[in-house]
């Protein structure tokens, strides 16, 4: 059993993910390939949206990242390639990465008031009812002066997908990306406290 605390350094108000489980510095990249296989962990091979988003954090250039949904740690490995150090996540599935722990929107409640620089989400949304995402979002505009999503724009036909219109929540389009081989159309969308 991993006992993991979410806390606010004091003296600096970053926020630090603090757990007792032995992870390494390193991905142990033996597990991620027997979990996500070989295709994941090629960080360099990025969908279009990861890579509009990612790029737009790149000219912002904050200090502290944090990805709500970061799944394996995909978007916080390639952030970490390109010189940034302060990267942490939650998601709700097993974790690899060492600054990611367990936690759903609830988690987000730990977080001091401004404590992040920049709060990001991909494709995650999506899988969440209306009702819960405004609740994130309130969250993560609490918690962050910067929030960035990359979200499906359209319908689809399937009920474990939901469309938001996240311009009815205080955001921006700023960019579209398509992804195939499935054409679904995604939307970065950006919001500054």
């Amino acid at each position: 059993m991993c006992t993991i605390r979410i806390c606010t350094n004091g003296l600096d108000s970053r926020p630090s993910i603090v757990s007792d489980n032995t992870l390494q510095d390193k991905w142990d990249l033996e597990k991620l390939k027997a979990f996500y296989g070989q295709n994941q962990l090629q960080t360099d091979k990025i969908s279009p949206i990861n890579k509009l988003l990612l790029e737009h954090v790149e000219k912002l250039k904050p200090k502290t990242i944090f990805e709500f949904g970061c799944n394996q740690g995909k978007n916080l490995k390639w952030l970490e390639e390109h010189g940034f150090d302060k990267v942490y996540g939650i998601d709700i599935a097993n974790i690899y990465h060492p600054k990611t722990v367990w936690g759903d929107e609830k988690t987000l409640e730990t977080f001091g008031s401004k404590s992040v620089e920049l709060t990001f989400t991909c494709s995650v949304l999506n899988h969440i009812p209306f009702d819960t995402v405004k609740e994130i979002i309130i969250q993560l505009k609490r918690m962050s002066h910067h929030v960035i999503l990359g979200e499906i724009m359209h319908e689809l036909d399937n009920p474990r997908w939901f469309k938001h219109d996240y311009t009815s929540l205080g955001f921006d389009l700023i960019g579209t990306a398509l992804q195939a081989p499935n054409d679904k159309i995604y939307g970065l969308y950006t919001f500054f406290s």
